[in-house]
């Protein structure tokens, strides 16, 4: 019944895999910033140096993922990126010391870039021309995953236990698993011409867009780095606090769907996207503004909200204005605005080292208000 099912409706698969993504990636990742700190005693600027690897490599790699999308198939670039980070997260377990850390920071950005530009192509493929509302189910779906891989690794960040990346295996071999039925659903992109990706930085959709995502994604860094570390300030227990607002976070996602989704159906990417862009700027102020675990639970909800609204409108945008045989170029494109998650953590590091950490964040907050202006000139671009 499974596989009668995800053969007719093969979107189904898409969105079961990102669940098991979520469970895998959020039950370690964001717990790293906290790994460093109580167990390497790490100083903050090494702190954002070490996570920001991962986002430079992300970007990096985009100029050869999304070719690789293009060329080979997203379902079988989709399966090498899960065998890879399964071996990646085995090799942690086996020798975790700062060496393979940062190493294998440099590999998650290459596999994650590889996976979500596979990933993106095939919901787009799969969802036709309701791809704003399957990009807000998965969103949803990826979302309820990361709620419970939060508490899945807020007890192993309490134990000080690296048994969680072989968990993360287990989840990663598990997706190879899953994504067995996918062979060869999206035969359109199996070949196709060669082109420059040098060429989108001519396309001005595409230009703008990349700058909002740079903006965002500096912002959306922090969840990650800057916010545990002023966690690990003002509060006792950092696991279980910082494992709280992730898991806000994570319920707010799917709670927030619905005003999200008559927001997008009576409004346009435009408007959704300045609303966005408000709220999460509110958030970033609150936060800049006081380390009171209650006013950041208020920071969160504000935060999310904005997240809701402007993660599945960038794929979105892309969705709607690129070319169909070329469209992971497009998506491998986008992931240069991860260059936001590799300045984010290192600037943010430094600041809240020479104790500038207010001032940091109520410059994010002016960065985030000045994007609102790129997406709408994004959407107001010719194809």
């Amino acid at each position: 019944m499974f596989m009668r099912l995800t053969k007719k409706k093969p979107i189904f698969l898409v969105y079961i895999l990102s669940f098991l993504f979520s469970l895998g990636w959020f039950a370690s990742t964001p717990f790293f910033a906290i790994y460093l700190i109580n167990i390497m005693k790490a100083s903050p600027a090494y702190i954002g140096f070490s996570l920001s690897i991962s986002y430079i490599f992300y970007m990096l790699s985009s100029f050869k993922t999304g070719q690789w999308v293009d060329r080979y198939s997203p379902e079988l670039i989709l399966k090498v990126s899960c065998v890879m980070l399964a071996v990646v997260f085995l090799w942690l377990y086996i020798d975790l010391n700062t060496v393979s850390f940062l190493i294998a920071n440099m590999l998650f950005g290459i596999l994650r870039s590889a996976y979500r530009s596979a990933s993106n192509v095939m919901l787009t493929h799969y969802a036709g021309d309701n791809s704003h509302k399957a990009y807000n189910t998965l969103y949803a779906i990826f979302n309820v995953g990361v709620a419970l891989a939060t508490i899945i690794g807020a007890l192993f960040a309490y134990m000080h236990s690296h048994f969680v990346f072989l968990y993360c295996v287990v989840m990663f071999l598990l997706m190879l698993v899953v994504s067995m039925p996918l062979k060869g659903q999206s035969k359109l992109f199996v070949s196709v011409e060669s082109g420059s990706f040098f060429q989108l930085f001519r396309v001005p959709f595409m230009l703008w867009l990349l700058l909002s995502g740079i903006i965002y994604f500096s912002v959306y860094s922090q969840i990650n780095t800057t916010l545990p570390m002023l966690l690990h300030v003002s509060q006792g227990s950092l696991s279980f606090a910082y494992a709280k607002l992730l898991l806000i976070n994570a319920i707010l996602i799917v709670v927030f769907q619905y005003p999200i989704r008559l927001i997008n159906k009576y409004t346009s990417f435009a408007i959704s996207g300045f609303l966005g862009c408000i709220v999460t700027a509110i958030s970033l102020v609150i936060i800049g503004s006081t380390g009171n675990i209650y006013w950041l639970y208020l920071a969160m909800v504000f935060f999310t909200f904005g997240e809701a609204l402007l993660m599945p409108l960038f794929n979105t945008i892309i969705a709607k204005k690129s070319p169909k045989k070329t469209r992971g170029r497009y998506f491998g494109f986008f992931n240069l605005s991860y260059l936001g998650g590799f300045l984010g953590p290192a600037i943010g590091g430094l600041f809240f080292q020479i104790h500038w950490f207010s001032l940091f964040y109520y410059l994010l907050a002016l960065l985030i208000l000045l994007s609102s202006w790129c997406i709408y000139l994004a959407v107001k671009s010719p194809r």
